[in-house]
């Protein structure tokens, strides 16, 4: 036999908790944001052990995320720093895109814009990681050209070689430095993070392979 009541009870409940949705946040303090003060070493502070890591205040969300605090504040940091490069990273790919010339136009065209199309995709994955772990995903393009690891793009170049030159140096630095996130993000203790930089880094690597065969042989 149905137990009518029951089922009722279970709509109602169900009812309450889409009304409480529909009010807004203030619904669910659990989940309002808070700052959260934490100290996050930087490149350089690491590599002197001397220096004192700088302090930097985080706006981060509370989640239901099993990682501590500390280690989704600093795995937030990790990804909004290589956000910042992907972000330059595309823009790059996009002048080059734009700007190639020479008998191998329409090649060459055609795969830095695919290239530019995977790195937009970086971007993506990092900026919904970090949100993910409660923090900001940083992706304006004032933070990019500030906080950027990459050399800038050089102006005025058209010839398709040069261009290869270039956009292969690009990819090999942001390459590089994915590497090197994912022993960050290792050590710090997050997996997801390391294992995100592992897949971004194996494609990096596939669009450099894509790039240098385009050059000329050495």
């Amino acid at each position: 036999m149905v137990d009518f009541t029951r089922r009722r009870q279970g709509r109602k409940t169900l009812t309450s908790g889409l009304e409480r949705a529909s009010r807004g946040p203030e619904c669910f303090p659990s989940l309002s944001p808070l700052a959260l003060r934490v100290q996050v070493r930087t490149a350089s502070s690491e590599a002197d052990p001397r220096r004192s890591p700088r302090t930097r205040t985080f706006a981060m969300h509370q989640t239901r995320n099993t990682l501590s605090a500390n280690i989704r504040a600093e795995s937030v940091d990790l990804l909004n720093k290589h956000l910042a490069s992907a972000i330059d990273l595309h823009g790059q790919l996009k002048q080059a895109h734009w700007n190639v010339r020479g008998p191998n136009f329409i090649a060459l065209h055609g795969l830095f814009d695919k290239c530019a199309a995977e790195a937009e995709t970086y971007s993506d994955l990092l900026a919904e990681r970090a949100r993910g772990l409660g923090g900001e995903a940083e992706g304006t393009v004032q933070r990019a050209a500030q906080f950027s690891g990459l050399l800038a793009y050089p102006l005025g170049v058209a010839d398709g070689q040069e261009h290869v030159f270039a956009v292969s140096g690009a990819l090999a630095a942001f390459g590089e430095s994915a590497r090197e996130a994912i022993d960050r993000a290792a050590r710090l203790g997050d997996a997801d993070t390391a294992d995100l930089f592992t897949e971004i880094s194996r494609n990096v690597d596939q669009q450099l392979w894509l790039v240098e065969s385009h050059g000329a042989p050495q």
